[in-house]
């Protein structure tokens, strides 16, 4: 996928799951590959769903509220 899609903006999240161990693993398939579309790995909190998703089901977050790690370069073509 991040070979074919190279100009895709993806992002992986996990839910209360610590990043580093995966860090490593998607830099490494990112090795190499120009791509001009960012990859990024997020965490949310396990408290997510009290904080960020009110009665109606909308969500509301800022980014500082995340763990965030922006994997690999990003280049233009």
């Amino acid at each position: 996928m991040l070979r074919r899609y190279r100009d895709t903006h993806i992002e992986v999240a996990k839910w209360s799951t610590c990043l580093d161990p995966y860090v490593d693993p998607v830099n490494g398939a990112l090795g190499g590959l120009r791509r001009s579309a960012a990859v990024d790995l997020i965490c949310f909190p396990v408290d997510s769903t009290e904080r960020f998703i009110d009665q109606d089901g909308h969500m509301r977050l800022t980014f500082n509220e995340l763990e965030w790690v922006c994997a690999g370069e990003t280049r233009g073509f």
